[in-house]
């Protein structure tokens, strides 16, 4: 949250740039030409803005809560699974199902055991997994409605997504044994071949 009486839609990309290279108490006004001044210590920018207003977004649906830790690790690890394959728009993201969490690039199917229960059965996409991996924080709640999730952090920031859909092929074969499969200690030297 930014405590600022200024109603514009900045370019993003330069916007972020010029506020990064800010170093002391930021300046912002409005131009007569409709654009954003940035000035600080011997810096001064101006920076396009939209004429249009940015879309007012409710933050509707069911409010369910997140564990608190675990997330973003299940994340990273199955980030690298994710399918790049656009014929394949089910397997570009991971699917949370209760327990677990599942990727897939259609030629590996991983599936994370997790230490918490997700709330609901959802496949977030790509984009989305990035984004939550790069602010490096857990989320506390999300909210849910018919296609889109709402991430929220406990400082009032938030991140939405749209959902990718959740009917997958019956992967669930693959690991129906998983507590009796008899699984073996990795060979020495595995990791290294």
């Amino acid at each position: 949250p930014i405590d600022l009486a200024l109603d514009c839609t900045p370019v993003a990309l330069k916007f972020i740039k010029a506020i990064q290279t800010c170093r002391e108490t930021v300046q912002m006004s409005i131009t007569p030409t409709g654009r954003l001044s940035i000035k600080s210590k011997g810096f001064k920018t101006l920076v396009e803005c939209s004429p249009t207003a940015f879309p007012s977004i409710d933050l509707d649906g069911e409010r369910l809560p997140l564990p608190g830790a675990g997330f973003i690790p299940a994340l990273k690890i199955l980030e690298p699974l994710i399918a790049e394959d656009a014929s394949r728009p089910w397997a570009r993201g991971i699917l949370f199902s209760g327990k677990t969490a599942t990727a897939t690039n259609n030629v590996v199917v991983a599936q994370l055991w997790l230490d918490f229960k997700f709330p609901i059965l959802i496949n977030l996409p790509h984009m989305a997994v990035n984004e939550l991996i790069r602010i490096k924080k857990e989320p506390v709640e999300m909210i849910v409605a018919n296609n889109h999730a709402t991430f929220i952090y406990d400082d009032g920031r938030w991140l939405r997504s749209q959902l990718n859909e959740t009917k997958w092929p019956d992967i669930n074969g693959f690991f129906k044994n998983r507590v009796d499969s008899k699984a073996q200690v990795v060979p020495a030297g595995f990791f290294d071949a």
